[in-house]
């Protein structure tokens, strides 16, 4: 009995240790993709609806719009 607990005070804050270890590392994979993902959808400035409203109000000329709108509907086909 004496011999079993001696080697679980010796292995458990290893793995105790281990544990924690892998969780860290698996929040950590986990931003770390989400930061990749989402850099992609923050390229865009704008969305179209913003872009419209700006149109709307006069901030935004007939053909600043259209080329807006043209460079937005370009990028969202390549990605």
């Amino acid at each position: 009995m004496n011999l079993l607990g001696s080697v679980l005070r010796e292995i458990l804050p290893a793995t105790i240790l281990l544990v924690v270890l892998v969780i860290i590392g698996g929040f950590i994979i986990m931003r770390a993709r989400k930061m990749v993902k989402g850099s992609k959808k923050s390229e865009m400035p704008f969305t179209l609806s913003q872009l419209r409203k700006l149109h709307k109000r006069g901030e935004l000329s007939d053909e600043e719009f259209q080329r807006a709108k043209v460079s937005m509907i370009d990028k969202a086909r390549k990605q």
